[in-house]
């Protein structure tokens, strides 16, 4: 059916055909309302748009059926073209998909083409349609706004059901892209095929399965009024559910079904969004007052304002062509076709100011309506230029009658520490900022007794930097409170590692330079480092920390993500770039655990070391206990557990908290107690052999001879203490040994310092070589069988070269290269050859008791050791030949001990001595038991057997096999070696 609508005027004729599915059954009565409100509004347009140019407006109205018939629709648009009908454009359709189609032929024949309901974001594509533009805003903008919204009504989660038309799948692609970026959770979006076929079972399942309680409905009125019945019969239709529906639902009251009971009661609630269409202006008012007086219908149908504004841009977009110059056959022949950038300008009309982006869209705000009792009201405003929420003097209804916003998930689903949930939030934020305070309490405390030399051992700057770095780790517990954000992930992130850093770099460097220096006076008085020049490389392993942690933040920031399941909801802290999170993750996990590992291995090897007090021993209990709790808390760091979320934030509160108290006791609480004891407040030391040492930590012993001093009753012997380290061992620092030159024997001693008995090594001076080191100042270099076996560093350069002259004075010093070899053969046949050792067994095992007897006899006959304790190879030998001096019995505390256990603390030098004495005997002894080609090595040790000190004596011998074929040497005597 074609009907003429308007009159004719002189000037130009403007012919618009107006194509409408007025003969759907869906929609053809809201058609059908459209198009008379196009025909009171045509006279209006003449009078302001077209009439003052002396042009005329008509209307030519052309059925599109139900809109599923595409030939139909663009028929219209060819029957538009044709000379009989000569229009300038078309105004329609209702729907997407027929739009679109009608859109690729009006390009081609030459017509613009405008309407006010179709919303598809495919018909923006001006290289398809550059002919088209609309009133209406597009899907993409709607779906923008409409995920705002439920941001901004306080949801975290929400369903998205979409129509598998263009329409619905337009709006859902923009509204689920706009939900990533602004911590919307969409667990599940369903598109569904609605018709006859239509399943609900599957989409309803995963709906009631997702843990949210917000719907959001993308499609038209008709599939949502064919959705409602099921929907509301599983149950995910009522008091604890909100309903959203984009505008596509708008003229679902008109509709019959509608008005049925059940149909009524599943609405009540429903919220859509639409188009700002009614501005309230006097062009509004007075097209309202037409209509209603033309049809007696009080309210504008749906869309129709948006249609006006068709007719509005297209006259005003043809009148401003002809007032350029445009002949009147060229713009009615269509052979004038502007751009649309230069086709259409904004005007004011009853829906308020319209303007098109460069794509030909309409930018303008939305309104949410709620239903409530069969009727909507407006009650927010959403801004179409930033998607800002602004709520209406109505307060909207839910389905349940109350004015509540309903939660998008239940709290019994909520599986995150709240403030708002409860006292859960509350009492963990009290009991960690009164933890904080303690700790921020001790610090002030240690500060008032910082003279003490507990406090002074432990360094109070450190003391604090560790405090300091508890109190960020225990703090960042705080931030997983309440819903996460991409501030708080970051701060967290940023709280535990530098936190950390403190913690483990400062002890750190406080246990490398008790490992590195320990006992060595030398060192710890070298004026060319100051504290500073010390911490500088340590400061620099903190700072690739901070520089990590940067670049982190400033290529793949951390982003809150919801985590939803069917039964709980919570957040985790990911990169939106995962890739790069993880690689930098990677990286920065594997940063600490190497300075992890490098404290627990250098607390492990200084943990013996009598330090001040016993430092490196609680800092290897503070670095294991890390280590675990690292260990327990890493598999919930790098995998989320979404079902666990709550049971997580418990392991991970209750593990930090117990690591942060436990480091606190070790590194604070112990110092500051000890500190207020009154012999530490005297200045007097737990230990009396200790003295402040680097940073703090470190000892020497109380008795130190500062030069190589005489031995009483030892003619031709000597002894004094100083650093000595093992070169080419990790675990190797220096530490107080006891030197004991034994000129008269030709023995070289060398004890370790520390506890009841004094351990070492004695070597004949005829197998070693001495010589100055080149790289360490003052220090001697020890080499035995051609390598540096100790490093002895003395306390001036006249000492060194006093003591290198004596142990020369007693042997010959071969050339370097001589040290790898032994000269084997006799006369003019010596040659020399490289030993290989072929087998070992073990000959004697000899323990010899010190008695209080033995230490009485000072004989020292040594030629009088039986014979057949050899040849009977007995376990243990009464050896009261042992010639040791008789001192008082009493121990580095003063206190009485076993008479020898004073000897061995006392006069060590002695015993050293006589080590060697039994040494040579015992060699003079095996000489005896010896064939050739074999070895023999004695092994001297004072241990304790039972509690009695006792000198343990391990005689080896060793098979040679020579690579040359002369014959075995009368004596092979490689050192030997006193150890425990």
């Amino acid at each position: 059916m074609v009907a003429l609508l308007a009159r004719s005027a002189a000037a130009a004729q403007l012919r618009y055909v107006v194509a409408m599915p007025t003969t759907s059954t869906a929609d053809g009565a809201g058609a059908r309302a459209i198009l008379d409100v196009l025909t009171l509004a045509v006279d209006d347009i003449n009078k302001q748009v077209a009439g003052p140019a002396g042009h005329n407006v008509t209307l030519m109205a052309m059925d599109t059926g139900d809109g599923n018939s595409l030939s139909r629709s663009v028929k219209t648009v060819f029957d538009a073209a044709s000379p009989s009908t000569n229009a300038a454009a078309v105004i329609g359709d209702f729907y997407s998909g027929s739009s679109m189609a009608m859109a690729l032929a009006a390009s081609n024949l030459g017509l613009y083409q405008c309407s006010g309901a179709a919303t598809s974001i495919g018909l923006s594509d001006k290289r398809n349609y550059p002919t088209f533009f609309r009133t209406i805003p597009a899907d993409d903008q709607q779906g923008v706004l409409l995920a705002k919204f439920v941001r901004s009504m306080g949801w975290r989660t929400c369903n998205v059901l979409a129509s598998n038309s263009a329409y619905g799948r337009s709006i859902a692609e923009s509204f689920v892209a706009t939900a990533e970026g602004i911590d919307l959770d969409v667990p599940v979006v369903q598109v569904l095929n609605f018709g006859a076929s239509l399943i609900t079972d599957m989409p309803i399942d995963a709906v009631q399965n997702s843990g949210s309680r917000v719907v959001v409905f993308l499609g038209e009125q008709f599939e949502l009024m064919q959705l409602l019945a099921p929907a509301a019969a599983a149950g995910i239709i009522g008091d604890e559910w909100v309903w959203l529906a984009s505008e596509g639902v708008a003229p679902i009251l008109d509709m019959a079904e509608a008005k049925a009971p059940n149909i009524r009661r599943a609405l009540q609630g429903l919220l859509y969004a639409f188009p700002n269409e009614n501005a309230g202006n006097a062009e509004a008012q007075a097209l309202q007052t037409w209509y209603k007086a033309a049809y007696r219908r009080d309210a504008l149908p749906p869309y129709a304002v948006f249609f006006r504004d068709c007719l509005h841009a297209l006259t005003a977009g043809f009148v401003a062509q002809l007032k350029s110059g445009a002949s009147e056959q060229a713009v009615l022949g269509r052979t004038n076709l502007a751009p649309l950038n230069k086709f259409l300008t904004s005007f004011s009309g009853p829906s308020g100011k319209v303007a098109f982006n460069e794509k030909g869209d309409r930018i303008a705000d939305y309104t949410i309506f709620n239903v409530v009792d069969g009727k909507a009201t407006p009650v927010y405003k959403v801004a179409g230029d930033g998607g800002s929420v602004t709520a209406l003097a109505a307060k909207p209804t839910f389905y349940s009658g109350s004015s509540s916003v309903p939660q998008d998930r239940p709290d019994a689903l909520l599986a995150y520490l709240r403030f708002s949930g409860g006292f859960g939030g509350w009492v963990v934020a009290a009991v960690t900022g009164l933890a904080v305070l303690a700790i921020a309490a001790s610090l002030v405390m240690l500060a008032g007794v910082r003279h003490t030399p507990i406090v002074h051992q432990n360094n109070l700057v450190a003391l604090s930097l560790k405090g300091l770095g508890i109190m960020l780790v225990l703090g960042s517990t705080v931030l997983w409170i309440d819903e996460q954000t991409d501030l708080k992930c970051n701060a967290y992130l940023w709280s535990v590692s530098i936190g950390f850093e403190l913690i483990v770099v400062t002890m750190l460097y406080q246990t490398f330079y008790v490992w590195k220096w320990f006992e060595n006076s030398v060192m710890l008085r070298n004026k060319t480092t100051t504290a500073v020049s010390r911490a500088l490389p340590f400061v620099g392993l903190a700072l690739v920390e901070v520089v990590l942690l940067g670049a982190w933040t400033a290529v793949a920031p951390l982003h809150a993500t919801n985590v939803s399941t069917a039964t709980s909801f919570s957040f985790k802290c990911v990169s939106r770039n995962e890739t790069t999170g993880r690689v930098f993750q990677a990286v920065h996990l594997a940063w600490n655990a190497v300075l992890l590992f490098a404290l627990l291995y250098l607390a492990r090897a200084a943990r013996r070391l009598p330090a001040a007090a016993n430092a490196p021993r609680f800092t290897l209990y503070v670095a294991q206990n890390i280590l675990f709790s690292c260990l327990v808390l890493s598999p919930l760091a790098i995998v989320a557990f979404p079902g666990f979320a709550m049971g997580s934030y418990w392991i991970h509160l209750a593990v930090v908290t117990y690591a942060c108290a436990f480091a606190w006791t070790l590194t604070h609480l112990r110092v500051l107690q000890a500190a207020r004891r009154p012999e530490d407040r005297d200045g007097e030391y737990r230990h009396t052999a200790m003295k402040p040492g680097v940073s703090g930590t470190g000892a020497t012993a109380s008795t130190v001879s500062a030069d190589l001093a005489a031995i009483s009753g030892k003619p031709g012997s000597v002894t004094g203490d100083f650093p000595v380290k093992v070169p080419g061992r990790l675990t190797s620092t220096w530490q107080l040994h006891r030197i004991v030159l034994a000129l008269n024997e030709g023995y070289l001693g060398v004890l370790r310092i520390g506890g009841d008995t004094h351990i070492g090594d004695v070597w004949a001076l005829k197998h070693l070589l001495l010589v100055p080191a080149k790289d360490l100042d003052l220090c001697v270099e020890v080499h035995v069988a051609g390598k540096v076996a100790l490093l002895i560093q003395m306390r001036s350069e006249e000492q060194r070269q006093r003591f290198l002259a004596m142990c020369a004075s007693r042997r010959h010093i071969p050339a370097p290269n001589e040290a790898l070899n032994l000269n084997l053969g006799h006369g003019t046949n010596a040659h020399a050859v490289r030993l290989e050792q072929r087998a070992v067994r073990v000959a004697l095992a000899v323990r010899v008791a010190w008695t209080q007897q033995s230490v009485l006899n000072n004989k020292g006959a040594h030629a009088g050791l039986p014979q057949q304790h050899f040849e009977a190879r007995k376990p243990l030998v009464e050896l009261t030949d042992l010639r040791v001096l008789n001192q008082p019995a009493y121990g580095v505390d003063g206190r009485p001990r076993h008479p020898l256990a004073g000897v061995v603390a006392r006069q060590p030098e002695a015993v050293a001595a006589d080590l060697a004495d039994l040494h040579g005997a015992l060699l003079r002894r095996m000489r005896e038991q010896l064939r050739p080609g074999e070895a023999a090595y004695v092994h001297v040790a004072a241990c304790r057997v039972r509690a009695v000190p006792v000198l343990e004596v391990r005689v080896t011998k060793r098979q040679w096999l020579l690579r040359s074929k002369t014959s075995a040497p009368d004596e092979i005597r490689p050192a030997a070696t006193a150890s425990c």
